[in-house]
């Protein structure tokens, strides 16, 4: 049976349990169950490499294995994109409020140097004082 197995390209466990379900009459000899060929070529598994539907098929097979393995990897990848657009995401709200807080301080002392301008020159130094001591604290 291992012989027939590689032979047909099948593991051995693959090929025992088709014999255990009785898709090939085999023969026991010395104990051993032994699968004549014609039982394999009547299922199809015994091709000769140079076989063109044999060839063929390995061919598609072997893109199928390859496709598969480019799929498995899809879940990593994603998983990939989606935690660094999340720290993208992150890095862009943290810059937005960083700029919000910047304007506002901006247009808070535009709104003092302008009420400097228009106060009289003890008002003014008032201000000045005030500003000072609410930076130094």
């Amino acid at each position: 049976m291992r012989e027939a197995a590689e032979a047909c390209g099948l593991s051995y466990e693959a090929m025992r349990t088709r014999v255990d379900r009785g898709q090939f009459q085999v023969v026991k000899r010395d104990g051993t169950r032994r699968i004549p060929e014609i039982e394999l070529e009547k299922a199809g598994l015994l091709g000769g490499p140079s076989d063109p539907e044999v060839v063929e098929l390995r061919a598609e097979n072997a893109e199928l294995r390859q496709e598969l393995q480019t799929m498995r990897a899809l879940p990593a990848q994603v998983e990939q994109e989606r935690e660094s657009r999340e720290r993208v995401e992150e890095a862009f709200h943290r810059e937005r409020a960083e700029k919000q807080t910047a304007n506002q301080t901006a247009e808070e002392l535009r709104a003092q140097l302008e009420e400097i301008a228009i106060a009289g020159p003890i008002r003014a130094f008032k201000l000045r004082r005030r500003l000072r001591a609410e930076r130094a604290a």
